[in-house]
């Protein structure tokens, strides 16, 4: 008996607190600027050599790390290493 009035009684109260969530989607077109434009100032200011600006231009233009470096997908140039 004891066990029923106290389900009842939660049933009651958790009616009572209970909230209601909207949530909103809406899609927002931006557009990308079509192509990279470097700020030389922020490079020097920075110390980005050019071979960093140049991989930094190549993922401003969407290619992913696997397309960054896979060989033939790749616009990089991979470039033998100098005398160590």
């Amino acid at each position: 008996m004891f066990a029923s009035v106290g389900i009842w009684l939660g049933v009651r109260l958790k009616e009572r607190t209970r909230h209601t969530e909207t949530v909103v989607v809406r899609e927002v077109v931006v557009e990308a600027p079509t192509r990279f434009v470097c700020d030389q100032q922020k490079l020097v200011s920075l110390g980005i050599t050019p071979r960093e600006r140049e991989i930094l231009g190549l993922i401003a233009e969407g290619l992913s790390n696997k397309k960054l470096w896979h060989p033939t997908l790749s616009k990089l140039k991979i470039r033998p290493l100098a005398a160590l």
